[in-house]
């Protein structure tokens, strides 16, 4: 591919659903930029404006929709800054709680916290098919989802140990 751009994909989520982040963090290829709070320097500064300067930065936004994200009022802010700015926001849904507010009505992903497998493989085919329509240089669906199979690995061997 000549010289497409390359996506920076913003992770919205809580606190609680940080193993599921971290495993789109590995999982997502790297070709993809992807921002995530905790990884970019910021020490002594407000939050705050760390988190809305990687969504100024960003082409998408995935957020994890779950119980204790949808009533956090900065996951809600986080949503709202992407939509001012027509940053497309892409949910990933934990399968039975409702999208609300700015989500209502936005095509996403249903994941269950029993089986994140089957939820992210479904977001890496969506988001394949969403990079390469908005015009950013689609990466390997299958090297992604081989990535994907060996962070649940890691993870389930590493969750043994709690």
């Amino acid at each position: 591919m000549a010289s497409q751009k390359k996506p920076r994909i913003f992770i919205s989520r809580r606190h609680g659903d940080d193993p599921i982040a971290k495993i789109m963090f590995i999982t997502l290829p790297s070709d993809c930029k992807v921002l995530v709070d905790e990884l970019e320097p910021g020490l002594g500064k407000p939050i705050r404006e760390k988190i809305l300067r990687l969504i100024a930065q960003s082409t998408h936004m995935i957020v994890v929709w779950s119980e204790a994200s949808r009533n956090s009022p900065w996951i809600n802010q986080e949503i709202g800054a992407a939509c001012q700015r027509g940053i497309p926001v892409i949910p990933l849904i934990q399968r039975g709680i409702p999208l609300e507010a700015m989500l209502e009505g936005m095509e996403g992903v249903l994941y269950s916290p029993d089986n994140w497998f089957d939820g992210i493989k479904t977001l890496i085919e969506k988001l394949e098919v969403q990079l390469k329509n908005d015009g950013y240089e689609v990466f390997d669906k299958a090297t992604a989802v081989q990535r994907l199979k060996g962070a649940l690995e890691t993870y389930q061997a590493l969750d043994k140990f709690d």
